[in-house]
């Protein structure tokens, strides 16, 4: 899998935007996540997988950007109203986002190819000395796009 570097599709209007400075921080944001998930989902069917999808990348994403980024992190939640994307800044912009390669089970820096498997797409990009690392999702309930 390779990560496209670009922005995300489309036009997207964030509707959340979290504050990251430590790994204990998480927690709170996949609480928040889910609420904010299970309120835009109110009256739709079948959506607990994708909302846990979201979720799961969600950590992942801002766990890289805590461990591998440098301060101010944060994560932005975004949609289109067909659409979410997830969306992780910080400020270590010369160093690129990776994709793991050949590692030892248990060697860790698996997390983008989770995320790559969740979504139905991944990227990053720089803009003004913020990196963002993003991940979009359809909004409708079908299997996660596989990573080749």
């Amino acid at each position: 899998m390779s990560l496209a570097s670009h922005r995300a599709p489309g036009s997207f209007r964030v509707v959340r935007t979290w504050d990251l400075e430590r790994l204990e921080d998480l927690a709170a944001v996949r609480s928040d996540l889910r609420e904010v998930l299970g309120t835009a989902h109110e009256e739709a069917p079948s959506v607990e997988q994708l909302s846990e999808r979201i979720v799961l990348a969600a950590s992942e994403l801002a766990a890289n950007a805590l461990r591998h980024g440098a301060p101010p992190a944060s994560l932005r939640l975004l949609t289109d109203g067909e659409a979410w994307v997830l969306d992780a800044l910080d400020h270590a912009a010369a160093h690129a986002a990776q994709v793991a390669g050949d590692r030892a089970p248990g060697d860790g820096g698996y997390g983008l190819l989770l995320v790559g498997r969740l979504s139905d797409g991944v990227g990053s990009y720089v803009v003004g000395g913020t990196k963002h690392v993003w991940a979009r999702f359809a909004d409708e309930c079908e299997e996660p796009a596989r990573a080749g």
